[in-house]
């Protein structure tokens, strides 16, 4: 079985094209996904930092639906795509832990 995975990656990194094609539906499937819940955590979530952070995803998960198109006529879109997710993710963290503190210091 080990030996079947060092295959396949042998064979996205010596096949570009299929490269491409593997991490643009990957995108896709992961967008749509996160169109969902950030749709799901803006309707569920009661704080607002919370539904800032959901919004956030939300707004990525199409951006990233945009990039998913892009990225078979530059692959440098998917460079831009995870630098992107890194500093989303960062402020979602830096709310999250502003939401944290405030809840502490109400207690």
């Amino acid at each position: 079985m080990d030996c079947l995975h060092s295959f396949f990656g042998l064979v996205l990194t010596g096949n570009f094209p299929l490269f491409l094609y593997t991490s643009s539906f990957l995108l896709y499937i992961i967008g749509f996904l996160m169109i969902i819940f950030g749709i799901a955590g803006i309707i569920n979530n009661k704080k607002n930092m919370s539904k800032i952070s959901s919004f956030l995803f939300f707004v990525f998960g199409i951006v990233l639906l945009i990039f998913a198109n892009l990225i078979f006529e530059n692959p440098l879109y998917l460079a831009l795509i995870i630098g992107i997710a890194l500093i989303i993710e960062g402020i979602s963290l830096i709310l999250e832990s502003k939401d944290k503190k405030i809840d502490s210091e109400e207690k």
